[in-house]
């Protein structure tokens, strides 16, 4: 293996303020099927998190309405052509102004 194909597996992103380094690829992680790579066991100090299923649905519920949701509610509900649904919804302050104008 020479230098370039160590450079390439190891790839580097500097930071422009601070000049440090994050890697981004190594080699151990470079192989397409991660076959070879031990993932450590987990924390024995951390309880299992279990999360119940009436929980997710109401941080479900809680969540905004995706951009391609609104897009198709605006085409059903007020009759937007596609393009027209879709210059809406690319900005979310848009959108919302459009739903509750006032």
């Amino acid at each position: 293996m020479d230098r370039t194909d160590l450079v390439a597996q190891a790839v580097r992103l500097a930071l422009a303020t601070s000049m440090a380094g994050i890697a981004t690829l190594t080699p151990a992680y470079a192989q397409d099927d991660l076959g070879d790579v031990d993932i450590p066991p987990p924390d024995p100090d951390l309880v299992p998190l279990q999360i119940g299923a009436e929980q997710i649905e109401r941080v479900r519920a809680g969540l905004p309405e995706l951009a391609e949701e609104k897009r198709a509610r605006f085409e059903r509900d007020y009759g937007l052509s596609a393009y027209d649904a879709g210059l809406l919804t690319q900005s979310r302050a848009l959108a919302d102004f459009f739903a509750n104008p006032f």
